[in-house]
């Protein structure tokens, strides 16, 4: 965020999170060993609490969890693919939507370990109370409110990939212990995440408690993170149900319309107090609080914490490097790499204005970027408008040069250059921004308004004009599901999997081969071709939408049930 500070609002909850400094994993395993028994001198006072608060923020950002975001969301989409110079037999059964329950990308052991760090914080915290006096009942109440969020996002990721998971909230103070069983239908676990959250937004600091530079006010669960998150619940949910009890998917479709107003208004505030009308070259004279479209990418995703941002995992560069971003999306081995594991497909590099369309329709590629004057187009990805080319490298959460965005006059995308440095990889992972609300809000609306909605069509439109687009949008389901592909290409909290998932597109895209048209040098002259990218997929709804449960889970239990087809 830029560099204007704020009125700090005096509260308990300032004193309690000016304590909070991310560290790495390895400091926080040091205070916490997963497999023992915290020793009697521990929890005795606030420092204390305030480093195992810490840990579960640590845990969030692990390796392994940032390749769970990348591997269970867009990589089994279809706007990703393996680089095809990776030979990785796994990531191919992915692709092909082979999964085993022996697998390691779907382990889930690293969000049950954060839910446990959040569930020892909530067990142990109380009793800190009665012997430290510098720990207060306000900052007990902040404490239990940041960990119940992180605890039920945990479960929010867990329920989407594989459907029927166990609702954990004891404590168990050795690792070995944890016990997993008890598996929950979807709905009763997202009832569980909304009763966390709503409890949890009373005890998170509002938006803009802090100075506007200050890395907690999107580092740290605020109150627009739980309501973003609460949005997104059910928004989720009412999909569940939106074609067994149309009434109750309306009620949930609504929450998700409040929720996101709640964010919305709270932004917009945050603007107008802030930004709008001073000199800042941030479009700080735009009617509306989005950045402009030149500068979006630089403030998103170069210099991160931007004021369009709701809540991202920190990363420092030094005692937080980002490893596995630069692994999937960089440099797949070492500073000697010269690709990423990981690019886009045809479906974000080549297909503006459905132009060209292969002639074996495919649902992956059609009109995804309507116009070659859409910043998106060229910020997402390299190389982009290459007839000559099936994949293009990811250019988001790589690219980290001091420059904002123009539209090339070639119309050819950026040049692929590895100019980034290998060593201290310094970028956060972005949950929620803004404009994903606006989408969420937008969905919920056509959903249970119909098509061509007023307010949907402002919301839409809003964040068209920002990337350069005409204020066109009709609100159709078309549209609103092409627009969330566009502006939220490989960011992952938003996935595209998840979202096909939940629209029910899955069982066409994903058995529907992705194709390609190459230009090339035939007898003196340019000809194209029509290339598959990857084949029709054998996805079959009844079990493919989800991950299995994994192989190593059943160890010790006997009350968890495989998922069906696995």
């Amino acid at each position: 965020m830029k560099k204007k500070t704020n009125h700090i609002i005096k509260s308990l909850a300032v004193a309690f999170l000016g304590g909070l400094s991310l560290c790495s994993c390895t400091d926080f395993l040091t205070i916490y060993p997963t497999d023992k028994t915290v020793g009697e001198n521990f929890w005795k006072n606030k420092d204390q609490v305030d480093q195992m608060v810490t840990g579960a923020y640590t845990g969030m950002i692990s390796g392994s969890n940032i390749e769970r975001f990348i591997m269970w969301g867009d990589y089994r989409s279809d706007v990703m693919r393996k680089t095809s110079a990776l030979d990785n037999t796994t990531l191919d059964n992915i692709t092909n939507v082979d999964l085993y329950p022996s697998s390691g990308y779907n382990s889930w052991s690293s969000f049950y370990y954060v839910i446990n760090t959040c569930n020892l914080v909530m067990h142990h915290a109380q009793d800190v109370l009665a012997v430290d006096p510098d720990y207060t009942e306000g900052d007990y109440q902040t404490t239990r409110a940041q960990m119940l969020g992180l605890r039920a996002l945990c479960h929010f990721y867990l329920v989407r990939t594989f459907r029927d998971v166990p609702y954990v909230t004891k404590a168990y103070e050795k690792s070995d212990d944890l016990t997993l069983d008890g598996q929950l239908a979807p709905d009763s676990t997202l009832q569980l995440c909304i009763n966390d959250l709503v409890e949890a937004e009373r005890g998170c600091y509002k938006y803009g408690t802090f100075a506007a530079d200050d890395w907690r006010s999107v580092g740290l669960l605020s109150k627009d993170a739980i309501n973003a998150i609460l949005a997104d619940v059910y928004l989720w949910r009412a999909s569940l149900w939106s074609k067994t009890d149309k009434e109750k998917a309306k009620t949930y479709y609504q929450a998700c319309i409040d929720y996101a107003d709640k964010v919305i208004d709270s932004h917009k505030r945050f603007y107008e107090n802030n930004y709008k009308g001073s000199a800042s070259s941030d479009n700080a004279t735009a009617p509306y609080y989005l950045l402009s479209g030149s500068q979006a990418f630089y403030q998103n995703f170069v210099e991160g914490n931007s004021r369009e941002s709701i809540f991202e995992l920190q990363f420092d560069g030094t005692s937080n490097v980002n490893n596995l971003v630069r692994q999937y999306f960089y440099k797949h081995k070492d500073a000697t790499s010269t690709y990423g594991m990981l690019a886009g497909t045809i479906a974000v590099g080549n297909s503006v204005g459905d132009s060209p369309t292969p002639s074996k329709s495919s649902a992956s590629t059609s009109a995804l970027y309507q116009s070659e004057n859409d910043y998106r187009f060229y910020d997402n990805s390299y190389g982009v408008n290459d007839a000559n080319s099936s994949s293009f490298p990811i250019r988001k959460m790589v690219y980290n040069m001091a420059a904002y965005s123009v539209i090339p006059t070639s119309k050819q995308g950026y040049t692929y250059l590895q100019t980034r440095g290998f060593d201290n990889y310094k970028q956060n992972w972005i949950m929620y921004r803004i404009t994903d609300v606006m989408l969420m809000k937008a969905e919920a609306l056509i959903w249970t308004k119909g098509e061509g909605d007023g307010e949907a069509k402002e919301l839409l439109n809003d964040i068209r004009e920002r990337a350069g687009l005409p204020r066109n949008s009709q609100a159709t389901k078309a549209q609103l599901q092409n627009e969330r592909r566009c502006e939220l290409a490989f960011e992952f909290q938003p996935s595209r999997f998840v979202d096909v998932i939940r629209w029910g597109l899955a069982p066409t895209l994903l058995t529907t081969p992705l194709h390609s048209v190459i230009s090339k040098g035939q007898d003196g002259r340019i000809v194209t071709e029509e290339v598959e990218v990857y084949p029709a997929r054998t996805y079959n709804p009844t079990y493919n939408k989800v991950f299995p449960i994994p192989e190593r889970a059943f160890t010790g239990t006997e009350n968890l049930t495989q998922n069906k087809g696995y």
